[in-house]
């Protein structure tokens, strides 16, 4: 998973339980993530985030200063 800051977003994400980052990514900062089995994304601006998931991008998360949490699994995005 790659996650690039297109605006300044604050973030924590764990891998698989483990808290990987819990700070601002500035833009244009990437954060490159890999777990086998749960990636958690929490930000306080899901609109700044341009996310990717196995080379593939998905369409915007939200609106700009959205807070939202969003959880994948091996398949993908949860709803």
């Amino acid at each position: 998973m790659l996650i690039k800051a297109r605006h300044d977003s604050w973030v924590a994400i764990t891998a698989d339980g483990k808290q990987i980052v819990q700070d601002t990514l500035a833009a244009p900062a990437e954060q490159s993530i890999e777990a086998r089995d749960q990636i958690v994304i929490k930000t306080g601006n899901v609109g700044a985030l341009e996310i990717s998931f196995n080379g593939k991008k998905l369409v915007s998360q939200g609106g700009y200063n959205q807070v939202k949490t969003l959880t994948f699994d091996p398949n993908g995005l949860r709803p």
